[in-house]
């Protein structure tokens, strides 16, 4: 039986490094206005050519203590990106998250090379934003705004929940309305021309031959950034390091309730992330978490400043929080001590083959390699995630386990119903 696992484990392991080599063919270039182009050369045998343009202009960005400029960025670029494509027939799909926007491209064949010149303007070299654009988008963020607001249900990150005030965190993903309401024409359009620059940009494409990658990158190479040494660096959130305890009570719709508990975490390229990411799936298979409530949702949210773990329970059978939270963090601590070897492994197995569904479709591929380009500065950093989750150890599972069990470092979003 032991031999059986061995030989199945060897036989996944050496098919998967076939498909990474089938897949991860990269060239990667770095241009000299600070742009970062990445091309898959592999053969996925369509005509459409598949994009992935990142722009590390995320919520986690502050400019001038205003905090809903990278907001109105985003649907600025999409609305006129949006406006590009029914002109010139191709697809864009828009993204916005804490530490960049995303935006994933379904080009025709050929559309790259005779139409990256207009591509690349629409992006940099847009005119300025004018009042009453400028207050269109205003609107549709202050739209946005209020529903994060309500989070009925939502699985948005706690991050927003586990800052001081003075954090952009705490403000949410579109930051402040005052915020919003004051930005002037100048402001916005000063912004712009700061921070959507190629030195913030990462593009990922596969489907284009050498020959046309060369061209698109010439007319990137065309465009300069505002200020050549501007750096984008997410604003440290102090409190990671410090014990934060705070319970919020709010009414939700509905009979159920939810609950939400939020532990601080490590940051994206800290070695410590893929021991969450393990821990992340061994707890979302947890029969004892499940035992509690309809829905379970485990998610490792880091970012490149730092990043939260969070459990949300959802649909509990009891209202009495106390004795929900007791559960929880004696769960927690029980897991710590008596978590075992299969259980660690068959976690790292499901977590691979999430890694592996990833590799087949070029639409998340190509945003995993510009998320990787932006985190660890290599796109070439996919190539040792199956690596990095294999190396967790269950002592540093367990560790980890009993830190979380400690009750002295967690935030905890209630929801109550009605």
């Amino acid at each position: 039986m032991i031999f059986l696992k061995i030989l199945i484990i060897l036989v996944n392991f050496l098919t998967a490094q076939v498909a990474c080599r089938e897949y991860f063919d990269l060239d990667q270039t770095r241009l000299k206005n600070g742009a970062f182009v990445v091309a898959l050369t592999a053969d996925w045998g369509s005509g459409t050519e598949v994009g992935s343009l990142l722009i590390k202009n995320g919520a986690s960005l502050k400019f001038d203590r205003k905090t809903s400029f990278p907001a109105l960025a985003f649907k600025f670029l999409d609305s006129r990106l949006q406006h590009l494509a029914k002109e010139y027939g191709f697809i864009v799909k828009g993204a916005y998250y804490w530490d960049y926007s995303n935006f994933i491209f379904y080009f025709p064949k050929g559309f790259l090379e005779k139409n990256s010149k207009t591509l690349w303007s629409t992006i940099f070299d847009h005119n300025e934003v004018d009042s009453i654009e400028l207050e269109n988008i205003k609107r549709e963020i202050l739209r946005a705004l209020k529903k994060d607001l309500n989070r009925k249900f939502s699985r948005m990150s706690v991050l927003s929940l586990m800052s001081p005030n003075s954090s952009i965190y705490s403000l949410g993903m579109y930051g402040s309305e005052e915020d919003i309401k004051s930005i002037t024409e100048k402001e916005f359009n000063d912004f712009l021309k700061s921070y959507v620059n190629p030195l913030g940009a990462i593009f990922v494409v596969t489907g284009l031959d050498n020959g046309p990658l060369d061209l698109v990158s010439k007319e990137l190479e065309k465009k300069h950034p505002f200020f050549r040494d501007q750096r984008f660096n997410n604003e440290v959130v102090t409190t990671f390091n410090v014990p934060v305890r705070k319970i919020n009570y709010a009414r939700s719709g509905g009979n159920n309730s939810i609950v939400r508990l939020g532990f601080p975490a490590v940051s994206c390229t800290a070695k410590d992330s893929f021991v969450y990411d393990v821990l992340q799936q061994l707890l979302s298979d947890d029969h004892g978490f499940f035992a509690l409530g309809r829905s379970l949702y485990v998610s490792n949210n880091c970012s490149l400043g730092g990043g939260t773990m969070e459990i949300i329970i959802g649909g509990l059978k009891q209202t009495d929080t106390g004795k929900i939270l007791d559960f929880v963090f004696k769960r927690l601590l029980l897991l710590s001590k008596n978590i075992d070897e299969d259980s660690i492994t068959l976690s790292k197995q499901k977590l691979i083959e999430k890694y592996n569904a990833v590799l087949s479709k070029r639409d998340d591929l190509v945003t995993f390699v510009s998320r990787a380009s932006l985190l660890y500065g290599d796109p070439t950093f996919v190539f040792k995630y199956r690596e990095r989750v294999n190396d967790v150890k269950i002592s540093e599972v367990k560790k980890i386990l009993s830190k979380l069990s400690e009750q002295n470092s967690y935030t905890v979003l209630i929801k109550l119903g009605s």
